[in-house]
């Protein structure tokens, strides 16, 4: 396990081996509940609901567009990145 310093106030990252980087923070999944004639789906593939997308780009500030395709939504984020490359 690595575990990587975030110095919040400068917005980067620091290597053990001190390497500093900017630190994107952005979810790697966000996904909306499927249709539930869809049954139970994995958030690992993306679909048509969201899923695991990490997409780098989508950070503070962006638009993602998904269906809500059960009422209210149930919108789920998760699996938090700092930062990544592509």
């Amino acid at each position: 396990t690595l575990h990587l310093s975030i110095d919040r106030t400068a917005g980067t990252i620091t290597t053990p081996w001190g390497m500093v980087m900017p630190a994107r923070p952005f979810f790697g999944i966000m996904a909306t509940a499927p249709k539930p004639e869809d049954g139970c789906l994995t958030s690992i593939i993306p679909d048509y609901f969201g899923g695991n997308l990490d997409n780098r780009e989508l950070t503070a500030g962006s638009i993602l567009y998904l269906p809500v395709s059960v009422e209210g939504a149930l919108f789920s984020a998760g699996d938090g990145h700092a930062s990544q490359g592509d």
